[in-house]
């Protein structure tokens, strides 16, 4: 599942990029999406640890204030 999460990472990346080259402007929606995916993947991998609770709070607040950037 995780070499699924950054193939689809990279894959948004590169055609954004591409398209930048082409002409059109960098969206910044694209690379606040990738991060949101990755933290929500580090929030699943840390949630499996009892006693790192507040690096689950911590990333939380991560979680949301990417989603209100995003959104």
């Amino acid at each position: 599942m995780r070499s699924g999460l950054i193939l689809y990472a990279i894959s948004e990346l590169l055609s954004k990029e591409i398209k930048h080259i082409k002409g059109s402007p960098l969206s910044l929606k694209v690379f606040v999406g990738v991060a949101l995916a990755a933290v929500i993947r580090k929030v699943l991998v840390t949630s499996l640890s009892p006693e790192k609770v507040q690096e689950l709070i911590n990333l939380s607040f991560v979680i949301l204030s990417l989603g209100i950037v995003f959104g």
